[in-house]
């Protein structure tokens, strides 16, 4: 784990894998006057499950509290945040599955949305279950294909233009991120593949779009409670102009070549400058260290 080597040496570190058999118990595996740094990334590491276990038994940690972590996974309630406050989104349906008539919802979405709309699931990261469909008669599979990951399902208006990202630490906003994929499409092939995708840091974008950008972010990362840091997607509409917030993620990936490090490193932070940070910050909120 990229986090750890960066650590300095007189730290113990101890890692902890996390998997479905030791989830009850992996908290046994950790030792008293211990800060733990979650660099899990989507799932019960996200969703505020892993966060509430540790809060229950008062263990400091890095990273958003389960309130928050579990409303910036549910995409659904992100997206009630930022109308709320403001913040463009674009229009979606939400679903959950079990509770609908597959022929009428089928319908019902033709008749909401002109296509293409995106299908993806309302838990879910890393863009797995997400489908663009061009047509009426591929929301079927893309329901199907969604419906692995989440039993509640989002359809939303797809906008076409560029994919931005910005990271934001301690309540600072950093560089926005430029995502070119070279499939036209930034799924998980496009994120995990080296050479897949481009990225520009800082995007090349007119200034006043940034700054609204930046703006939005820092609302939607203090609205849904984040705390230490996070992660902001977004959408420039390349008819319009228009920014459209698409989801904030409290874990963002935390190697030393993913997003948020790459946000950071355009605002002179380097990785293990970032990875100090986080603990310090997690150390204050725990009133360990002023």
């Amino acid at each position: 784990m990229e986090v750890a080597s960066v650590l300095d040496p007189f730290l113990s570190v101890d890692l902890i894998e996390l998997n479905h058999l030791n989830f009850a118990t992996f908290i046994d595996e950790i030792k008293d006057n211990t800060l733990v740094f979650n660099a899990l990334h989507g799932g019960e590491g996200e969703n505020g499950q892993i966060q509430s276990l540790l809060s229950q038994h008062n263990i400091p940690y890095t990273g958003s509290e389960s309130m928050a972590s579990m409303l910036a996974m549910n995409k659904h309630f992100t997206k009630i945040i930022a109308v709320e406050n403001g913040i463009q989104t674009p229009n979606w349906l939400s679903v959950n599955i079990n509770n609908a008539d597959e022929s009428k919802f089928l319908s019902y979405q033709s008749n909401q949305f002109t296509y293409p709309v995106v299908v993806k699931p309302n838990f879910q990261g890393s863009t797995l279950g997400l489908s663009i469909v061009k047509s009426k008669d591929q929301m079927e599979e893309a329901i199907n294909l969604a419906s692995i990951y989440s039993d509640n399902i989002i359809v939303e208006k797809y906008i076409k233009g560029k994919e931005l990202t910005v990271g934001i630490l301690d309540d600072r906003v950093l560089e926005i991120v430029e995502i070119i994929p070279e499939s036209g499409f930034y799924d998980y092939s496009s994120k995990y593949t080296h050479g897949a995708t481009q990225y520009i840091c800082p995007a090349n974008i007119d200034e006043s779009i940034s700054k609204r950008i930046k703006e939005n972010a820092l609302e939607i990362h203090k609205s849904v409670g984040c705390r230490h840091y996070s992660r902001v997607d977004f959408l420039l509409c390349e008819k319009s102009d228009a920014v459209y917030m698409l989801e904030i993620n409290t874990l963002p990936g935390l190697c030393s070549t993913s997003l948020l490090p790459m946000s950071a490193k355009s605002c002179n932070i380097d990785f293990k400058y970032l990875v100090k940070k986080i603990i310090k910050l997690a150390l204050i909120d725990a009133q360990i260290i002023k």
